[in-house]
């Protein structure tokens, strides 16, 4: 039986062009040519399925001599799992050397090969046996630069980087061969096809957000109890460059009598105290777990009675001398404690951030101008935050 599927395969081989030529007078040339792939490859599933590789090789040579500007004849990954089985490696080498992304979509533009299992059949025996050949790959006679590159190439075309496990162990690799070899002849295949590396982007937007505590210096400690307010910010990293907005609103009570053209702010009164600056500082330390940076800004300050709640009796028309507001100074220093966004770590190796939450500690001191328009709150505030952060870093992709 087997003699007789080989002997029916070399018939089918070696006698299509015969046969096909007899009918074409009966059909047009793009249906002849049609009917011929179809037929050789049927003809190589027959013979890979049979072990046959001689078969096998006729039948890919006679599907390469039918490409041409219209027709392709295999498409790419069948072709290249066909020349890693038939060992045809220089044949491999000399296809990547010139191999190009636009090659690949002229390709897909043609007319396709017809549905069948060429492709399940190769895809799924190698993969089976990848361990083997791999194996085979290792014993071969090419030197040693081809031979891991080809190991690699293997992996790429059975998909083993698909799992995010096996793509770090897989990027790792190439990046090894491309260190080993950095004037490879097949670096710009790699670059193109095989490696997916990132390198995290030269900026990053942060956002923050938690509690303040201020405590006053002067007259305001005098008069005011201490800040307690919500803190958040919103910035934009650089390179190191941090600059950003930043927004306080929170509140404290009258210690004393805050006296204003002849009328009484009384003690035990609350306040209401909001605060919005832009800041600029730039990263001192930055490590996989640690992000510090000092920073400068300058803004806005205004302080007032708290408005009533609804229903409650209207503030007196007196209260509205107490409307204060000038500008302040600010100096911090921001320390940010690096957490995980999942199991999988967000750091790189080289122990660059794409992102990361976190805790945000802040310590600052705060210049206020209050006291030009009143006396009673003359002082400063030395200031402490904590809040959570997240830290958006997006990746682009890294050429070896």
């Amino acid at each position: 039986m087997l003699v007789f599927r080989r002997t029916l395969l070399f018939i089918l081989i070696f006698f299509i062009p015969f046969l096909a030529s007899s009918q074409e007078t009966e059909v047009s040339a793009d249906s002849l040519k049609e009917l011929k792939i179809a037929t050789y490859r049927k003809a190589a599933i027959g013979a890979f399925q049979t072990a046959q590789d001689e078969l096998l090789g006729a039948s890919l040579d006679s599907l390469l001599q039918l490409e041409d500007s219209l027709y392709t004849t295999t498409v790419w990954d069948e072709r290249w799992l066909l020349y890693i089985h038939l060992g045809r490696y220089e044949s491999l080498f000399e296809e990547i050397d010139s191999y190009t992304m636009d090659q690949r979509l002229t390709d897909l533009w043609k007319i396709q090969p017809p549905e069948d299992s060429l492709f399940v059949v190769l895809d799924n025996h190698l993969y089976e046996n990848r361990v083997r050949y791999a194996d085979i790959i290792r014993k071969s006679g090419l030197k040693e630069e081809e031979r891991l590159f080809t190991l690699l190439f293997l992996d790429y075309l059975l998909r083993i980087d698909q799992m995010e496990e096996e793509s770090k162990q897989q990027e790792l690799k190439i990046e090894r061969f491309a260190g080993r070899y950095p004037n490879s002849r097949f670096k710009g295949f790699i670059n193109q096809f095989m490696y997916h590396g990132s390198l995290p982007q030269p900026w990053a937007v942060n956002f923050d957000m938690g509690i303040l505590y201020g405590s006053f210096s002067d007259q305001l400690e005098r008069n005011l109890s201490p800040y307690f307010a919500f803190n958040t910010g919103l910035a934009f990293w650089y390179k190191g460059l941090n600059a950003g907005l930043r927004f306080n609103a929170g509140g404290m009570h009258l210690e004393r009598d805050i006296i204003e053209n002849f009328e009484v702010w009384p003690k035990d009164d609350k306040v209401t105290m909001i605060e919005f600056g832009l800041e600029l500082g730039y990263d001192v330390v930055d490590k996989p777990r640690l992000r510090m940076f000092p920073s400068i800004g300058a803004g806005w300050t205004w302080m007032r009675p708290p408005m009533p709640d609804e229903g409650a009796d209207p503030l007196p028309a007196y209260y509205g001398n107490f409307y204060f507001n000038s500008p302040n100074l600010t100096a911090a220093l921001t320390t940010d404690l690096k957490f995980k966004f999942s199991d999988e770590d967000t750091i790189n190796e080289s122990g660059l951030n794409y992102g990361y939450p976190g805790v945000r500690l802040r310590i600052g001191y705060e210049r206020l101008f209050l006291g030009q328009k009143n006396v009673g709150l003359a002082g400063d505030m030395l200031f402490f935050a904590v809040n959570f952060n997240l830290y958006g870093r997006d990746g682009v992709r890294r050429k070896l």
